[in-house]
C-alpha cells in the first residue's frame, strides 16, 4: 500500500496564525495593529491554539464591546408620613381658630412635654415649621414643603446623611430591588425635636460561647 502524501510543515508563526482567524467569523474586521510575536516554530497544534487564543484576546482588547443596559431597578416612593400624624392637617383641626405663638416657652395646653433638644441653633418651632402655615414645613429659604417630604428639610443640615438615604444605605427601606421600594423617612426613626438615638452597652457573648473559645465542648 502507497504512504499517503506528506504535507510541508506549516511555518507561519502564532501571530500570522492570530492574523487569520481575525478574518473568520469569531473576529470579523481588519487586524488590529499590534508587535509581532517571535519567530519560534512550534508544532501546528500548538500553533493553532496559540493563534486563535491571540486573536480571541486582541479582538476583545482593541474592539469596543456593546454595553448591555443595566436591569430596571424599579422605583422608589417614599411613605407618607401624613396618615400617621394624629393632629394633622393641622391648621383645621385646631390652628385655624387659634394663632401660632412664636415665644419659646413650656407647652402646657397643647403639645404638653414637647421639648427641643435639636442642636444649638434649633431652639423653637418656627426654625422648621411655617408658622403662617402649620400644614409645611419650612426650608432654609422659605419654600414651604409637605411633611411628607421631610427629607428635604432634614438634609439641609445632615446632607451626608440624605446622601446615604437617597442611596438606601441609610434609615428603613422595604420591598423589591426590581420593582417598587418603599422608602421611610428620617422621622420614621429620629424623633425631630429630639433626634438623639438612646444608646446602649452590647451585652457579653452567651456563656457556651465563651466555653468554647477555651476549647471545651
Amino acid at each position: 500500500m502507497q504512504a499517503p502524501p506528506t504535507r510541508a510543515p506549516d511555518s507561519r508563526t502564532p501571530c500570522e496564525l492570530g492574523e487569520r482567524a481575525h478574518a473568520s467569523p469569531i473576529g470579523q474586521g481588519a487586524p488590529p495593529r499590534h508587535a509581532p510575536c517571535s519567530n519560534v516554530r512550534v508544532d501546528r497544534s500548538a500553533r493553532v491554539t496559540m493563534g486563535l487564543t491571540c486573536a480571541l484576546a486582541m479582538a476583545c482588547a482593541d474592539r469596543p464591546r456593546a454595553l448591555r443596559p443595566p436591569p430596571d431597578a424599579g422605583r422608589v416612593e417614599v411613605v407618607a408620613r401624613t396618615p400617621e400624624i394624629r393632629t394633622y392637617p393641622c391648621v383645621e383641626r385646631c390652628h385655624a381658630r387659634r394663632a401660632s405663638d412664636p415665644t419659646p416657652r413650656a407647652l402646657r395646653e397643647f403639645h404638653t412635654g414637647r421639648e427641643v433638644h435639636h442642636g444649638p441653633a434649633i431652639r423653637w418651632c418656627g426654625f422648621c415649621h411655617a408658622l403662617g402655615d402649620l400644614d409645611h414645613l419650612r426650608l432654609i429659604d422659605g419654600e414651604a414643603v409637605g411633611f411628607d417630604a421631610s427629607h428635604r428639610l432634614c438634609g439641609q443640615c445632615h446632607g451626608e446623611k440624605l446622601r446615604d438615604w437617597e442611596r438606601g444605605i441609610h434609615g428603613s427601606q422595604s420591598g423589591s430591588w426590581a420593582g417598587v421600594r418603599l422608602r421611610r423617612s428620617c422621622v420614621t426613626c429620629h424623633d425631630p425635636h429630639t433626634p438623639r438615638r438612646p444608646t446602649f452597652d452590647p451585652l457579653p457573648p452567651p456563656a457556651h460561647d465563651r466555653a468554647l473559645s477555651r476549647g471545651h465542648p
